[in-house]
């Protein structure tokens, strides 16, 4: 068994020796200011800001004035625009989109249409019991139809709600 006396690896003094030997310099740059900016300010603190002249003044109300026309010329026209319908960028104008069920084949894998017959017994049992509402038209389910799209492969688009096209795009 041994006695251990430090816990640090034996090349710990060197370590500690670099950090000393680091330490003094990191703690002038932590004193310096950051920027020369900053010096500068430090330096030379002005009490109160320069006036400016009279010809000043009047080029910066020019400029601004200037600046100011361009802004309310270009953006106050664009903003009073007025735009036509445009075609739907989802459907591209069609007006339908694919089934995300059976991406627009219109019918299921086997495995999902056993789970339409399923659903379709469910509902028969249930309109036989007295229970709850059944669906009208649950015939379809017992096929391998898709139920989302009811074996059309299309759906109407979600973005222009079947018409082919949108309003104004702003």
């Amino acid at each position: 068994m041994y006695l251990q006396t430090s816990v640090l690896p034996p090349s710990a003094p060197l370590r500690s020796c670099w950090l000393q030997r680091k330490a003094p310099k990191q703690q002038r740059v932590a004193r310096q200011p950051l920027c020369a900016e900053t010096r500068k300010r430090q330096r030379t603190a002005p009490s109160e800001p320069p006036e400016e002249t009279p010809a000043q003044q009047a080029s910066g109300n020019f400029l601004s004035d200037g600046v100011n026309l361009v802004n309310d010329l270009l953006f106050g026209a664009a903003s009073r625009l007025d735009r036509g319908m445009t075609t739907c960028v989802a459907c591209r104008g069609t007006g339908t989109c694919n089934c995300s069920t059976c991406q627009g084949t219109g019918t299921l894998s086997n495995k999902k249409a056993n789970l339409n017959q399923i659903k379709h017994a469910s509902n028969r049992l249930q309109s036989l019991m007295g229970g709850g509402q059944t669906h009208r038209d649950t015939e379809w389910m017992m096929t391998n139809r898709c139920r989302k799209c009811h074996g059309h492969g299309r759906m109407p688009c979600p973005a222009c709600e079947g018409r082919g096209i949108r309003g104004e795009l702003l």
